[in-house]
């Protein structure tokens, strides 16, 4: 398989995916919200360091169906830190604290 139809392939599996994210995120935060799939392309880690100049989590979700690769996934802290606080009916103010709201995340992006 060549990288373009790898790519291809990852995104007819991720797009589903995206709205069980925005499912779970609705669901979780107690509010409407959407999911979009950006750009999906290889990339070294100069170019991940630029683009991701800001502190970010990155999580990991290991596909069970389609591909047999993990997807990992950066979310700035800041939507981290809102997404986790709403998750606990905060008002989505609260700072990022790795030790509550790191297992909030990994459950937003559980393995599919």
């Amino acid at each position: 398989m060549s990288g373009e139809q790898f790519l291809q392939k990852l995104k007819s599996i991720l797009q589903p995916y995206m709205g069980e994210l925005a499912e779970s995120l609705s669901s979780a935060l107690n509010r409407e919200t959407e999911a979009h799939l950006g750009d999906i392309r290889p990339m070294d880690l100069d170019e991940l360091q630029a683009d991701f100049s800001g502190e970010a989590v990155l999580t990991r979700a290991t596909f069970v169906t389609g591909v047999s690769h993990d997807v990992i996934f950066l979310v700035p802290v800041n939507w981290a830190a809102i997404w986790a606080d709403l998750m606990v009916m905060g008002d989505g103010t609260a700072p990022f604290d790795p030790a509550q709201h790191l297992d909030a995340i990994k459950e937003l992006f559980r393995d599919r």
